[in-house]
């Protein structure tokens, strides 16, 4: 059986800029389809063990995707951060396959 699939949009690579620091793309894009603001401030050990343990409010099951000021023009600095319960059900899809799970990790 497939599983239903939205289409979300969450970057926006605007002319030669680059992609949109967070600010301005929830401030340009915030009214339609994006993903929640789930926290603001410094992504540190707290809040990365919430992410891990699946305690943090309004995240999915994978994690999240976190982004901040610009680390150079056009690039913010981003980043994916997983829960762990959705670690271990994708290493047991991957059956013992541990290249295929760092590919898809």
């Amino acid at each position: 059986m497939e599983e239903p699939h939205d289409v979300t949009l969450f970057d926006v690579a605007a002319d030669k800029r680059g992609i949109l620091p967070p600010r301005e793309f929830l401030r340009s894009f915030g009214h339609v389809d994006v993903p929640r603001l789930l926290y603001h401030g410094n992504a540190n050990e707290p809040f990365l063990d919430l992410v891990s343990d699946g305690t943090l409010e309004g995240m999915t099951f994978e994690g999240v995707v976190c982004k901040g000021g610009l680390v150079s023009p056009g690039r913010p600095l981003m980043f994916k951060w997983k829960n762990w319960a959705w670690l271990d059900r994708l290493r047991g899809l991957c059956q013992g396959d541990e290249r295929l799970f760092a590919e898809l990790a």
